[in-house]
Order: C-alpha cells, then structure tokens, then sequence
C-alpha cells in the first residue's frame, strides 16, 4: 500500500511540474499588451483543465500504469501545445527539449490502442503498437 501511495505523490508531482513548465513556457511567449494577455488566457485554460483531470486520473481509483501512462501523457501533450515545454527546458538540457517533444508528439497515439481498458482493443492493434514503437 505504501508503494501506491510513492507512486501517486511522484505521478502528481511529474503531472504539476510538466503544467508550471507549460505556464512559463507560455508566459515566455505571451505579449504585455490586451490582446497577448488574453490569448495567454486562451493557451493556459486547456492546460489547466488536462492537469486536474490528470490529478483526477492519478488520485481517483486503482492506480495502474496505464492511469499514469495517461496521466503523464495528456499533460506533456497538452503543455507542449499550449507552453512549449520543451523551451523551458533546452536551455538546461537540449537532450531533454528533444526527448520531451518527442514524447508529446509520438507517445500519446498509442493511447487510442489502449483506451479506455488499458488492455489492446481489438487484440490484433498490439501488433500496429509494436511496429509504432519500432
């Protein structure tokens, strides 16, 4: 039970700490004047949504590794769209820039596969997930 309990504090931390990147990636990227603040507005509603259905999805019922996969993955997604993450982090880490976008763009189609069971539906799409991975 305890291990549960690390798993979801480290889901949660990943899922709020990708978020506060994309809200600086995109208040880098927003103007001063009416019309930037607004189209921030715009970028952060989506984020700030897909991080509490994340948070949901993390401290909701049976923690699995697909509920984190999902997690993990819908706010990288979304945070990389809305803030560009991956800006944040390359100055630091180019080879985390790269990786992040990666993963953002690559990593989320295999969801679809998965959805909403965790398990391949239909069972011959586990052969398609290999070959996307290769």
């Amino acid at each position: 039970m305890s291990h549960i309990r690390s798993g979801r504090v480290v889901l949660c931390s990943v899922v709020l700490a990708v978020a506060v990147a994309g809200v600086i990636g995109a208040s880098l990227h927003a103007s001063a004047d009416p019309l930037g603040i607004t189209l921030l507005a715009v970028r952060l509603i989506p984020l700030v949504v897909t991080a509490v259905v994340a948070l949901m999805i993390v401290c909701g019922a049976e923690l699995s590794m697909f509920r984190g996969y999902l997690a993990v993955m819908l706010t990288l997604t979304v945070a990389e769209a809305a803030g560009n993450v991956s800006s944040v982090v390359s100055p630091y880490s180019p080879f985390l820039a790269h990786a992040i976008v990666i993963a953002s763009v690559f990593a989320f189609f295999p969801i679809a596969y998965f959805f909403p069971t965790g398990r391949a539906v239909p069972r011959w799409t586990a052969w398609l997930i290999l070959g996307w991975i290769a």
